[in-house]
């Protein structure tokens, strides 16, 4: 096992599916139960025990207990340096938040559910913990707020402004997907632009009269730089960047679950490095595919 299965699958999945045992384990046995879990990996002599430290924090809110951990060694992208987990007072799981280095460096907030999906809550700075830490419990207690006015409300507010179709399940899908476009074209377009300048390619993935991939992401390429959203905000690698991310929303078959989606590939956007090598994969199969760019 590696570390990013460890800490964004194994641990997870336990907390989850067995919520009062995991937190009865934690509590009795504090860092040591963690510093156990990591013996599991191929590396493990890498973690020295007292450099794992956990303990429950103390919130404003009765109804909600934070455990939080300290990870030692997080030195490169998707790799923990803290993990919160979430419970009541009857140990029913809530959520499980990773702090995690971040491609462009520092680092991300990330929230996950029973099902491992994560929405990016934010960039995470130490002297904000407590004040991120609030806005999730907020969201917890009052799903209703959350689901109109919180990154969830935004976005379903996006989605139906351009017209993008999708189920209710699918919000926090696409969350993730814009999260890793507006990382890939290194954040040179709002959300709300990014989410405009999507919605403007589905008519170019979905006209029969462009036959090829290179045709569609020609097309997307040169719309790009006419788009009142996009013109001349983006540069080349940029725009190549987006434009295959719209052909693998709509394209790549995806084995990572069995939801129903509007668009086959939404699952794929696990991270911005996961979609660049999706994009070397497809260049290989197909060299023409982005020649018109060179």
């Amino acid at each position: 096992m590696n570390r990013y299965e460890l800490e964004h699958t194994e641990i997870p999945a336990q907390f989850f599916r067995s919520c009062r045992e995991f937190m009865e384990e934690a509590e009795s046995r504090g860092s040591d139960m963690f510093w156990g879990l990591y013996q599991q990996l191929e590396d493990s002599s890498q973690f020295k025990k007292e450099e794992f430290d956990a303990g429950l924090l103390e919130m404003d809110s009765d109804e909600v207990s934070i455990c939080r951990v300290f990870v030692p060694g997080a030195s490169r992208p998707a790799e923990c340096a803290i993990l919160y987990v979430l419970y009541n007072s009857d140990y029913e799981p809530l959520r499980y938040l990773t702090v995690e280095v971040l491609p462009e460096g520092g680092y991300g907030l990330l929230i996950w559910d029973s099902s491992l999906n994560y929405i990016m809550q934010g960039a995470f700075e130490w002297q904000h913990e407590r004040q991120m830490l609030e806005t999730v419990v907020e969201g917890i207690l009052h799903p209703e707020e959350e689901f109109s006015t919180g990154r969830y409300g935004e976005m379903r507010g996006l989605l139906e402004k351009y017209h993008v179709p999708f189920y209710e399940d699918e919000v926090s899908d696409y969350i993730r997907m814009f999260d890793v476009i507006e990382e890939l074209i290194l954040g040179c377009l709002t959300r709300e632009q990014i989410v405009s300048t999507f919605a403007s390619m589905l008519d170019i993935m979905e006209d029969d009269e462009l036959v090829t991939s290179r045709d569609k992401m020609r097309a997307m390429y040169e719309k790009m730089d006419e788009l009142p959203d996009s013109k001349g905000k983006m540069d080349r690698k940029a725009r190549l960047f987006f434009g295959f991310s719209v052909y693998a929303a709509h394209n790549v078959i995806s084995e990572n679950d069995d939801k129903k989606h509007h668009f086959m590939g939404l699952p794929e956007f696990q991270s911005a490095d996961y979609i660049k090598y999706k994009m070397e994969e497809y260049w290989a199969m197909d060299p023409y595919m982005f020649t018109f760019a060179f």
